[in-house]
């Protein structure tokens, strides 16, 4: 009970917000047990999972990005400069059937 207290505390002299959600954010991590028991501060525990939900999220969808931007640099590379990728090959292909 204490220990979250003087986490408050110290939370509330952090004028940052994103550096005060990351305070708790550590915190609950460190004693989540302590945190889910304390009714006061239930607030505090929501906000925080709720930042660890975008973490997460934010996460999966960088992983995302980066597989998708690594096979399209794999793809382009592949090709030369007179050679057309493979994105517009059937476009190409349906023109060329009716030429």
């Amino acid at each position: 009970m204490l220990a979250n207290f003087s986490t408050l505390f110290r939370a509330a002299k952090i004028k940052d917000e994103t550096t005060k959600m990351r305070y708790l954010y550590n915190a609950a991590n460190r004693s989540t047990k302590e945190f889910l028991y304390d009714k006061n501060i239930n607030n505090w525990v929501l906000a925080v999972r709720e930042l660890q939900r975008q973490e997460q999220w934010i996460e999966s969808m960088d992983n995302m990005n980066r597989k998708y931007v690594n096979e399209n640099l794999t793809t382009e590379n592949r090709f030369t400069k007179n050679q057309t990728s493979a994105k517009y090959d059937k476009y190409n292909y349906k023109t060329q059937q009716i030429t």
